[in-house]
């Protein structure tokens, strides 16, 4: 199981390598219910025209060497935005469940989720 700390040195290499506007935690290990056999749930958020594998795969770029199992999701703003009010989608479960574990300077995004490690 990933400690805080190892989850924010993923969060760090990512931050450095892929500049995203925003990075987030979802699933298990936002809820408070990671187990041994949970995988790290990571929502990414940047402005890019970049097509979706190759976000995933330029944010997968970025962790080679961290052997645990990883969910990663990403996504532009307006993507983001233009779905996390359909009830019940994907993106709406997500926006409910996220733990922001970095924000870029002037970036709104999920202004109403929780930072991780505050309380909320």
């Amino acid at each position: 199981m990933l400690t805080e700390r190892d989850i924010h040195q993923i969060v760090e290499r990512v931050v450095q390598g892929y500049a995203p506007d925003l990075v987030g935690l979802f699933g298990s290990y936002a809820i408070g219910r990671s187990t041994q056999a949970s995988d790290l749930d990571l929502l990414v958020i940047k402005r890019t025209a970049e097509p979706v594998h190759a976000r995933v795969a330029a944010v997968r770029s970025q962790l080679v060497g961290v052997l645990h199992p990883m969910d990663i999701v990403v996504v532009t703003p307006e993507e983001f935005e233009a779905r996390r009010r359909e009830e019940y989608s994907f993106t709406w479960v997500v926006a409910r469940q996220a733990k922001v574990l970095f924000r870029a300077q002037g970036v709104t995004l999920l202004a109403d989720a929780r930072e991780w490690g505050r309380a909320g």
